[in-house]
């Protein structure tokens, strides 16, 4: 049954994303997202208290709400930022040599995308010189303290 609840407040997760987006125009999409899978989290509690539901079920339901959460985020992410899905949109519409597709997916435009995204999440500052902020050092430091528990490889740089 939690496994239910949790694909359940999935899908009301994404459904209440998408139209979170018209009221909450200035927030970034993952952004939008945790507030919508914060607001779904609380709900489920009260669930859980109203409902008076044994604490397992409901702890089992928010871990599979959030496992399914994830896997939304990762491929949504995956959606915006990936040259594979980008190549497969663009073959979508029609048949292309690989001239046409160098000309029409431009790299540096990727790449300045991908600046503006990490300045915007305020990780980044700078114009031509490029620095990590205070917030892009916390990160940093973050994905560096993850990559020493999960033991990866040292001549892969982050």
């Amino acid at each position: 049954m939690s496994l239910i609840y949790g694909i359940f407040a999935t899908c009301m997760a994404v459904l209440l994303h998408w139209v979170s987006q018209f009221p909450l125009k200035s927030m970034g999409t993952l952004a939008r997202f945790l507030v919508v899978f914060g607001a779904i989290t609380g709900v489920l509690i009260i669930l859980q208290i109203a409902l008076k539901l044994p604490l397992e079920d409901t702890l089992s339901a928010i871990v599979w709400f959030v496992f399914l959460c994830e896997l939304y985020v990762f491929l949504f992410t995956l959606s915006l930022s990936s040259i594979s899905v980008k190549i497969l949109q663009l073959l979508r519409h029609r048949p292309m040599t690989f001239v046409e597709i160098e000309t029409t997916y431009r790299p540096d435009a990727m790449v300045n995308k991908r600046f503006e995204r990490l300045q915007t999440a305020g990780l980044i500052e700078g114009q031509n010189n490029f620095t990590l902020t205070a917030k892009g050092r916390k990160l940093m430091f973050l994905l560096n303290f993850v990559k020493n528990i999960l033991h990866c490889n040292r001549k892969q740089a982050w």
